[in-house]
């Protein structure tokens, strides 16, 4: 065991000493903390919140149960296929060859993975504010949701393990877990619609009451870790003493099922880690479809286009075979995670565009992830997009044709169905359409000239941090501009007219970036990752 503590503890201390050769990773932590810090406090100054504004808490608790299902399924899911691992292919070297009993790692890999769901759950902290304005949460009350999200990945992980680990030399019982999986899915969905139409309240308050149902609260992992966080809150300890109780017995159960009847479980998590490597490698080096084990390839060929035209259609192709059209899967989340804020954060909006305003500023928020990345900036690592006889500056608008429809398409997506579910007037839905098109265009002129500034970097903090930091240089003076002269604009409302003025100021913005960097394709060495 001393091996092991000695390997966790001085992996944590290089971590810690790297940081000091590392100063842009270094300033990245520090700039993220303090921004968090500015969450927190910015919330602190408006404590004073009157009850009348805030929602129903009961609403929250929905949304934690939505949370938690989405993350369990989903990773559970992965078990069919590539499993899940508690181990880097450091830890395969190093451990796996020892004479060190498989208890002991397997209880290192646990430990382990307890923190890094710590960190990956760090990103709820930041939905403080709104979560304190619509619903009243206290920041302590944020930290008991956020224990219930790490508890959770981690449970969802160890699922995900023990199913690749029985039936990943069996179809016959990979197709059975995927049915029951399924199935209880849809029948938990089925439920909550029945007791939704069926309900003598309004369509929203119904929705709630079905999802806060007793008999939810007793589904693995999801209910029992739900029915905790809220009986923290509500100083309910039969139901704390209850879902951590039979949360922990689950934990046991599937450890012990892992170690005690599948004597051959290490070699399978020597493939779920190798896989789960190449898929960090890939997404690393920009190279998402080499994260996917298996393609759908269908029809071959491109057929359409021709000179840098055809890495548009090209592009099409590659979003066809990924399994959906113009927008990925990460786009669609963040649309539904749009839809499910303005949902639950808007009483009445009709005409009224003044309550449109925090559904577009938390739309666009959430644009600057789902636009970090896109296939153009995939063809500057490929020597193809340079040896095309045509104008550079052609080719990168060619090559940007397909982001530009993604975005088109994700917020005529988003914003048509917040209108249909809160009626909002159709001017103001196109309003917010054409204002999101305009930053989404913003963000990705803003990752054109991260990519031609510093292309030939490799630490993926550094240019992540310096892009958010060239978005706010480039989106602050359209919105100063915005601020100041919507109001003198007596013939459009002062949200409607600052929107539209922001929509002009990014058009402007971004062709003269992209003009700017025009010449990013004369030279492969700017992007030699």
């Amino acid at each position: 065991m001393k091996a092991l503590s000695y390997l966790f503890f001085t992996t944590i201390k290089n971590s810690i000493k790297e940081l000091r050769k590392n100063p842009g990773k270094l300033i990245a932590i520090i700039f993220f903390i303090a921004m968090l810090a500015l969450v927190i406090f910015s919330r602190s100054l408006d404590s004073d919140l009157p009850s009348d504004n805030l929602r129903n808490t009961n609403e929250l608790y929905a949304i934690v149960f939505a949370l938690y299902s989405y993350l369990f399924i989903a990773t559970s899911l992965k078990g069919l296929s590539s499993g899940a691992s508690f181990y880097s292919m450091a830890d395969v070297s190093l451990l796996f060859s020892t004479p060190i009993s498989t208890k002991r790692i397997l209880i290192y890999g646990l430990i382990k993975q307890m923190g890094t769901s710590l960190l990956v759950g760090v990103f709820l902290i930041y939905q403080y504010a709104w979560l304190n304005m619509t619903y009243g949460l206290s920041f302590g009350g944020l930290i008991v949701i956020l224990i219930g999200y790490c508890i959770v990945v981690f449970c969802s992980q160890l699922a995900a393990m023990a199913i690749y680990s029985f039936s990943s030399n069996d179809e016959k019982l990979q197709a059975k877990i995927k049915f029951i999986i399924v199935g209880l899915s849809a029948l938990v969905v089925s439920y909550i619609f029945y007791k939704t139409v069926t309900g003598t309240e309004n369509i929203i308050d119904s929705a709630v009451e079905a999802t806060n149902s007793f008999w939810l609260n007793l589904l693995p992992v999801v209910g029992w870790v739900k029915m905790a966080v809220v009986g923290v809150f509500s100083a309910n300890y039969i139901h704390i003493i209850s879902g951590v109780g039979l949360t922990l017995l689950s934990i046991f159960v599937i450890v012990y099922a892992i170690t005690k009847i599948r004597s051959d479980f290490y070699e399978d998590v020597l493939l779920a880690t190798e896989v789960s490597h190449s898929a960090i490698t890939a997404k690393k080096e920009g190279n998402i479809t080499d994260a996917r084990k298996n393609v759908r390839v269908g029809r071959i060929g491109i057929n359409r286009g021709t000179g840098a035209d055809v890495f548009f259609y090209k592009h099409l192709i590659e979003n066809r075979r990924s399994g959906l059209f113009l927008i990925d899967k990460t786009s669609i989340i963040f649309i539904i995670i749009s839809i499910v804020y303005a949902f639950f954060t808007s009483n009445v909006i009709n005409q009224n565009s003044e309550n449109i305003l925090p559904i577009f500023i938390f739309s666009t928020y959430m644009q600057i992830f789902s636009t970090a990345t896109g296939r153009w900036i995939r063809e500057l690592k490929m020597p193809f997009v340079y040896m095309i006889p045509v104008n550079p500056f052609l080719k990168l608008i060619k090559i940007s044709k397909e982001n530009i429809l993604k975005i088109t398409t994700e917020a005529i997506i988003l914003f048509i169905s917040i209108g249909i579910l809160l009626d909002i007037s159709p001017i103001n839905i196109a309003v917010c359409i054409v204002a999101r098109i305009g930053f989404g265009i913003l963000f990705m002129s803003g990752n054109i000239l991260t990519e031609r500034l510093l292309g030939s970097l490799n630490s993926k903090v550094i240019i992540m941090f310096l892009y958010i930091i060239i978005m706010m240089i480039l989106a602050l003076p359209g919105i100063i501009i915005a601020i100041f002269t919507s109001a003198s604009i007596s013939v459009l409302d002062p949200i409607i007219a600052g929107l539209l003025i922001t929509f002009i100021w990014n058009i402007l913005i971004s062709a003269f970036v992209i003009f700017l960097c025009r010449d990013i394709l004369n030279y492969a060495e700017l992007n030699n990752r």
